[in-house]
């Protein structure tokens, strides 16, 4: 989106070990210290080598903006292993899983659907999104692409701000639309 980017780390040749839902924490050094933030992951673990960190642009977000601001290809990272006990991390699940996300909280959900897509064809996912307006919206044309393509992806997009490019509901979600 117009504030928010994808970027996609390697560890020179290592691979990852992490599991969908988890988090990655960077360091960037400003002004001769270092700064440390923790990055939900946004891609799924089937893909080790590498993996995905999706940044929003805040209002005073020293290392978010720096990143958007300033992060170039090959250039380098301090970063610690992937962490977290948030996600999808072996245990059996339902039939049906339920994700529920807004704004740039959808970047773990998103991570845990590729990965039930990838791994788990038989789970039905209802993916329950809101976002301000289709220009808010991230991952909007991968997710639409998954609830287009993918017969158990049902995508429920809520945007308090429809311009009418996209389907959705209009306004919040809230106790009453999710009966």
């Amino acid at each position: 989106t117009r504030d928010a980017a994808t970027f996609t780390l390697s560890a020179d040749g290592q691979a990852f070990r992490f599991f969908a839902g988890q988090f990655l924490s960077v360091g960037v050094e400003i002004d001769g210290r270092t700064h440390w933030r923790a990055y939900s992951i946004s891609s799924s673990p089937n893909r080790s080598d590498s993996l995905d960190i999706t940044v929003k642009r805040v209002d005073g977000g020293l290392v978010s903006n720096w990143l958007l601001d300033h992060l170039l290809p090959g250039m380098k990272l301090p970063a610690l292993a992937p962490a977290g006990e948030f996600g999808l991390d072996g245990r059996p699940l339902p039939q049906a899983v339920l994700l529920f996300s807004a704004g740039s909280g959808v970047t773990p959900m998103y991570a845990m659907s590729q990965h039930l897509l990838a791994t788990r064809t038989e789970v039905e996912i209802h993916f329950f999104h809101s976002a301000r307006s289709e220009a808010d919206f991230i991952f909007a044309s991968q997710l639409l692409a998954l609830a287009a393509g993918q017969q158990n992806f049902y995508l429920h997009l809520f945007l308090t701000r429809p311009e009418g490019g996209v389907d959705s509901h209009r306004g919040r979600l809230d106790a009453e639309r999710l009966k």
